[in-house]
C-alpha cells in the first residue's frame, strides 16, 4: 500500500491573498514558497491547473487475488485451485483513492468548480496518472464525494474500489516495413490486447511464435498473440508503415 501526504501551511497561503488581494492556485503558491508540488491527471487533464486541487494524500491497496478452493468429501481441508486456470495468480480489482484540498474566493467558485468535476469524471472510467510514476496509470470508475470545510475550504475525494489491478502502460509504436522487420515488444504481468493498424501499404502478415495472421487495410485486433513478461520478437513480412497498440502492466 502506497500512501504519501502533502501538507501546506495556511499562512503563507493567507500572506499570499493579503499581499496579492487574489486567490492563488496550489500549483502557483507551490511555485512561490518552493514547497514541492504532486499533482494526478485524469484523462490527461492536471486537476492542480485545470480545478486547483492540491493533492492532501492518496491511497493505493494491493490487488485482490482471486483464490479459487474446492471442498473434496472425504479429503481433509479444501482443494487449491488458485493455478488452475492459467497457471499463475490473478487478480481481481484493487482500491484507488485520493483527497484535494481546495480553497475558493469567491464562495461562488466552489460551486462552479465541483458541478464541472462531477459532470466530466464521476462514475465515468478514467485513466489516473500520479505525477511520480509518470506513464503509468490506474483505471477504473472513479466517484467523487466532496466535504464541505468552511466557506472557502473544502476537501473532494476521488475513489474507485475496484480499479483495474494492475498499473498500467500504454504502448504505441509505428514502424516502416520493407520486405521484411522484426519488432522487440515489451511485455510485463499483464498484457491486453494487441491492435496492429494498417496505415499504408498493401497486405502485410504478422507472426509471433510460429502463428501467422494476415493482416488487412486499417485496424486488426489480433488476439492469436499472448505476449510474455520481457522482449517478444513480433515478424512483419511485406512492405508499409503500421502501428502497434497494446496496454501493459504491473502489480
Amino acid at each position: 500500500m502506497y500512501e504519501i501526504h502533502v501538507s501546506v501551511d495556511d499562512e503563507i497561503q493567507k500572506t499570499i491573498e493579503r499581499r496579492t488581494g487574489a486567490f492563488v492556485r496550489a500549483h502557483d503558491w507551490n511555485l512561490m514558497t518552493g514547497a514541492k508540488s504532486y499533482y494526478w491527471e485524469l484523462d490527461g487533464t492536471n486537476l492542480a491547473h485545470e480545478y486547483g486541487l492540491n493533492l492532501v494524500s492518496y491511497d493505493v491497496g494491493a490487488p485482490v487475488p482471486l483464490i479459487r478452493t474446492i471442498d473434496v468429501p472425504g479429503r481433509p481441508g479444501k482443494l487449491d485451485a488458485t493455478l488452475a486456470l492459467n497457471g499463475r495468480v490473478n487478480y481481481i480489482s484493487r482500491p484507488v483513492s485520493a483527497v484535494f484540498h481546495i480553497r475558493n474566493n469567491p464562495y461562488e467558485d466552489y460551486h462552479q468548480i465541483l458541478s464541472r468535476l462531477l459532470r466530466r469524471f464521476n462514475g465515468t472510467e478514467s485513466r489516473l496518472e500520479f505525477s511520480t510514476d509518470p506513464r503509468r496509470y490506474y483505471k477504473g470508475r472513479f466517484l467523487i464525494t466532496p466535504q464541505k470545510n468552511g466557506e472557502v475550504s473544502s476537501y473532494i475525494t476521488f475513489s474507485c474500489e475496484d480499479a483495474f489491478p494492475y498499473k498500467l502502460e500504454f504502448e504505441d509504436i509505428i514502424v516502416s516495413v520493407t520486405d521484411s522487420k522484426t519488432v522487440n515488444l515489451r511485455g510485463a504481468d499483464y498484457n491486453g490486447e494487441i491492435y496492429i493498424d494498417m496505415e499504408t501499404g498493401a497486405a502485410m502478415t504478422a507472426t509471433f511464435h510460429e502463428i501467422s495472421v494476415d493482416l488487412a487495410a486499417g485496424t486488426n485486433l489480433v488476439r492469436e498473440f499472448h505476449l510474455a513478461d520481457g522482449l517478444n520478437e513480433l515478424q512483419f513480412t511485406g512492405s508499409g508503415q503500421v502501428r502497434i497498440r497494446y496496454e501493459r502492466g504491473i502489480l
